[in-house]
């Protein structure tokens, strides 16, 4: 992803507009902060250490009880076999118990007891961190809000026409 982008920063001052330009190149370091801050483990309480994907993925399934592989890769945007992988380091951390639904061949997921007061954890500290952002968000203008949302819309179908080639 971040090739495509830095290909288009080199010519992010062609049409001459700065305030467009700036906030373009903002938005990179921001892009680049949050690939640096999935690459951190979080420490639960002594032992216990996640990534922010498999805890992203530890709410995705508390959310959404009787999920599957297939319906967490839809929820979160990230392929089939990445969520494998992640639910596969939770198992050997204990955080996931797999089990079959009725027809027997379908397999879901549910969260470990551990997990469970981990994900309350994690909701606690996420929100007072995510609050501000909210707040943020919350404090603009219907319109302005509006065009944020089309923004970032935009840029998740661009991606996703990038990676489906």
């Amino acid at each position: 992803m971040l090739t495509i982008l830095y290909s288009c920063y080199t010519f992010s001052d062609v049409d001459g507009n700065e305030q467009a330009s700036n906030t373009f190149k903002r938005f990179l370091r921001v892009v680049n902060l949050i690939n640096e801050a999935e690459k951190k483990s979080i420490s639960f309480g002594g032992e216990i250490m996640l990534y922010p994907s498999e805890v992203h993925i530890l709410c995705v399934i508390a959310d959404n009880p009787g999920s599957n592989i297939t319906d967490i890769a839809g929820l979160t945007g990230v392929t089939k076999g990445a969520v494998s992988q992640i639910v596969k380091k939770l198992e050997i951390k204990n955080m996931v118990e797999k089990y079959h639904g009725d027809s027997n061949k379908d397999i879901f997921l549910k969260l470990s007891g551990i997990a469970k007061s981990l994900i309350d954890e994690h909701v606690r500290v996420f929100t007072e961190r995510e609050c501000c952002f909210i707040n943020k968000l919350s404090s603009l203008e219907k319109d302005s809000l509006s065009a944020v949302d089309d923004l970032f819309s935009d840029f998740e179908d661009i991606m996703k026409k990038y990676l489906e080639k």
